[in-house]
């Protein structure tokens, strides 16, 4: 299960919950959080409440958890498969009015940590930290709620509050609907379920690193908008933070919705927030045999204390780096760590790279290296057709794209849960490129990206039985492409394929390009389509009753 695909125009089956009133956020329409069934809080009440927003608007919830630190959702951090950069957007503390004149001021982000451990797929350990630019002056902030205190909360089924500005619509699984989001911080009172309660309604998704609150069919709920936002407990009078808004099937329907476990990841925040940390896991799919590429992962000093570093590695013997730059950190510095990836052969290369340092207190750091090196395939594009002289062409992933059976277009290779197959093409100068797709996956699970430069341009998932054409502008003097199949860890009932077909790219000035693009928007009323797989649609129609469907909140 993947979450930020689409623009969220409606919500359909379940919806990703970080959309605003403002903002027809781009997150995956199965996923979803907001307040259903709740009621306006008073402004003050929730001082420690957190507004993070893009471009102005509201996007997800979080909460202080000290004068220069924000706690979140990891889901909240991505744009589809991409994290979102600490300059792209601002933290708005002890917002109460959206709309507000003048509006509640917003800090500026520094740096943004996912837990180390966070899986898209399954939404476990699904929990961020945002470093303010600044700290906030006289902060109130949240405390967390501790390990058995929390146990005794879930078994007894206490009483807890979730906050937020979510959508106040509720809905079930499958059913269409339009959010309606408030302006004003909305909070309702739910209890808590046991875990066996929570594992028999939510499945094999639910696990010990979550709780979950609400009661079936009685119309109060998080949902779309809440996402990251705190859930909270009464602890002898005084609030403690308990979870963190992440997952459901519908809102305030027939489950209960599922919240990061906080107190399981203590150990993390104080390492992160006083110690030494880490930005990124690394990737490396644009190498071939025999050749090197090089990445960067910062190390931060996020202590009062200068660091001395110790910089170890298990795993493949492809990857190397020098510690030398980063043998020790001022307090409150950085510093980087290039590590080269040079695969000798076409196997697929997997370590882990391990930072600690003396900073008292501090816990290990890890961050896993993935290498795909890429084989050539340019003979497997010309058996395609897609024979262009500006376009060279390589694959690789756990498995590479192939020539399908019929031999007229190229299909993602066979994997398995969790894994990938990655097709890659390097196009010399400007210009359009022309491309149709389809896919035969779970709708917002197994996905095909397309990534161009780096950037996440477009993902199709679901039954499509007729490829859809696809054209871009191509800036650079040299761009990359990369068509990205991933399949995730739930149920498959399909095929889990993708497919790509009649690639071109025409040379042309970007004046030419709006031009075309002009013309074939005027005599075109819905988009062009490069022929049906015929044999997709006999699939269909088991489909919408096995795979489960999610929510982020």
């Amino acid at each position: 299960m993947t979450k930020i695909l689409f623009p969220l125009l409606t919500l359909t089956l379940s919806a990703a919950l970080t959309a605003s009133p403002a903002v027809n956020a781009a997150d995956d329409p199965s996923i979803s959080t907001r307040i259903v069934g709740g009621t306006e809080s008073q402004a003050g009440e929730w001082p420690w409440m957190v507004s993070i927003k893009s471009a102005g608007n509201h996007f997800c919830g979080g909460s202080l958890i000290n004068s220069q630190w924000v706690l979140t959702a990891a889901h909240c951090m991505f744009d589809g498969s991409v994290q979102k950069k600490p300059s792209s957007i601002t933290a708005a503390v002890g917002e109460y009015n959206l709309n507000s004149s003048p509006a509640t001021a917003a800090s500026t982000v520094s740096k943004i940590y996912i837990h180390p451990d966070y899986d898209a797929a399954a939404i476990t350990n699904d929990i961020a930290l945002i470093k303010l630019q600044q700290p906030i002056s006289s902060p109130v902030i949240i405390d967390a709620l501790g390990s058995t205190a929390t146990i005794n909360a879930v078994s007894s089924q206490s009483k807890v509050t979730s906050i937020g500005w979510g959508s106040t619509v509720g809905y079930a699984y499958g059913e269409v609907v339009t959010p309606n989001y408030p302006f004003i911080l909305r909070d309702v009172e739910l209890p808590l379920q046991t875990d066996t309660v929570c594992e028999s309604a939510l499945g094999k998704n639910y696990t010990s690193e979550m709780v979950c609150a609400g009661i079936a069919n009685s119309g109060k709920d998080s949902c779309q908008g809440d996402s990251g936002g705190p859930l909270v407990i009464d602890d002898a009078g005084t609030w403690k933070q308990i979870g963190i808004a992440s997952w459901g099937i519908g809102c305030a329907s027939t489950t209960p919705g599922a919240y990061t476990r906080l107190a399981l990841y203590q150990d993390w925040i104080n390492s992160t927030t006083g110690a030494v940390a880490v930005t990124g896991s690394l990737e490396y799919s644009d190498t071939k045999v025999s050749q090197s590429t090089a990445q960067i992962i910062v190390i931060d000093n996020n202590s009062s204390s200068d660091a001395n570093l110790n910089i170890t590695k298990s795993g493949s013997a492809d990857f190397s780096f020098d510690s030398s730059a980063c043998t020790s950190i001022d307090a409150g510095d950085s510093c980087s760590l290039s590590i080269s990836y040079a695969p000798q052969d076409e196997t697929m290369d997997t370590a882990v790279i391990t930072i600690s340092s003396d900073v008292p207190g501090s816990s290990p750091v890890t961050r896993s290296l993935t290498g795909f090196p890429l084989t050539d395939a340019d003979a497997l594009a010309a058996s395609a057709g897609f024979v262009e002289a500006n376009i060279t062409w390589t694959t690789n992933g756990h498995s590479p794209w192939e020539l399908n059976s019929g031999g007229d277009y190229l299909q993602s290779g066979s994997i398995s849960d969790n894994q990938k197959s990655l097709l890659r093409a390097v196009a010399s100068g400007t210009g359009r490129l022309t491309f149709d797709w389809a896919v035969q996956s779970e709708a917002n699970y197994d996905v095909l990206r397309l990534y161009i430069n780096g950037e996440e341009k477009q993902a199709l998932s679901g039954s499509n039985s007729t490829f859809q054409k696809n054209y871009f502008y191509l800036d650079q003097a040299e761009n990359t492409l990369l068509w990205s199949f991933e399949k995730d860890g739930n149920i498959s009932n399909l095929l889990d394929q993708g497919y790509l077909n009649n690639v071109t790219f025409e040379p042309m000035s970007l004046a030419e390009y709006l031009i075309i693009q002009a013309q074939i928007n005027n005599s075109s009323s819905g988009g062009g389509g490069g022929g049906a797989l015929g044999w997709l649609s006999i699939l269909l129609l088991p489909l919408c009753f096995i795979r489960r469907r999610y929510k982020t909140l």
